[in-house]
C-alpha cells in the first residue's frame, strides 16, 4: 500500500485528522497505532458511518421542511415524497439519470427531490422533480428526458396550488 515515505506520512496525517474529527482521546495507542493501515481504515469507516447518520438526519429534516403532507392528484398523476435517501438513489437507477447524486444537496437543504407518479402505478418511477425555492426547476423522466406538455401542465398547476400556496 505504501510506495514511499511520503505515502506513509500522508496516510498518518489523514488518520490523525480523522481521529481529531472523531474526537478520539489522543493517547499513545491512538497516536502510535501498531498497524497504521488498519487504524486508518477503522477510523475512516467510523467517520463514514457518522457522516451517513448525519446525512440521514439532515435528509429527513429537509424533506419535512417542504411540508407536502397531502397528495395532489390530477390527470392521473400524483406527487410523492421519497421516504429515504435510498429511494432517491433507486429512482436515479431506475430512470437512468443522476438524481442519486442529489442526496447530499437535499440534506444540505439546497433543493428537494420529489417523485411524480402515475396514480395507478405509484410505486413505478415516472418523473423526478427538483424543487428550489418552491419552484420546479427540473422534471426528468427516463434517460433524462424533459417533461411532456401534459406533464408540464400538471406541474404548473401543482406548483401554483401546492408549492406556492404553502
Amino acid at each position: 500500500r505504501y510506495q514511499n515515505t511520503y505515502d506513509v506520512v500522508r496516510e498518518y496525517a489523514d488518520y490523525l485528522d480523522l481521529c481529531r474529527k472523531l474526537e478520539f482521546p489522543l493517547s499513545d495507542s491512538v497516536l502510535f497505532p501498531r498497524d497504521l493501515q488498519k487504524a486508518h481504515d477503522r477510523a475512516a469507516a467510523q467517520w463514514k458511518q457518522e457522516l451517513d447518520a448525519k446525512m440521514r438526519r439532515d435528509f429527513h429534516a429537509a424533506m419535512e421542511s417542504i411540508r407536502l403532507h397531502d397528495d395532489f392528484e390530477l390527470d392521473g398523476m400524483v406527487v410523492l415524497c421519497p421516504k429515504s435517501p435510498e429511494d432517491i438513489i433507486q429512482e436515479g437507477q431506475a430512470l437512468h439519470h443522476c438524481v442519486g447524486t442529489y442526496v447530499d444537496r437535499v440534506a444540505r437543504q439546497e433543493c428537494v427531490i420529489l417523485f411524480l407518479r402515475r396514480a395507478a402505478e405509484a410505486d413505478k418511477p415516472f418523473y423526478t422533480l427538483e424543487i428550489r425555492n418552491r419552484k420546479v426547476v427540473q422534471a426528468r423522466s427516463a434517460n433524462n428526458r424533459p417533461a411532456t406538455p401534459k406533464v408540464q401542465r400538471f406541474l404548473d398547476q401543482w406548483e401554483r396550488e401546492v408549492l406556492q400556496a404553502a
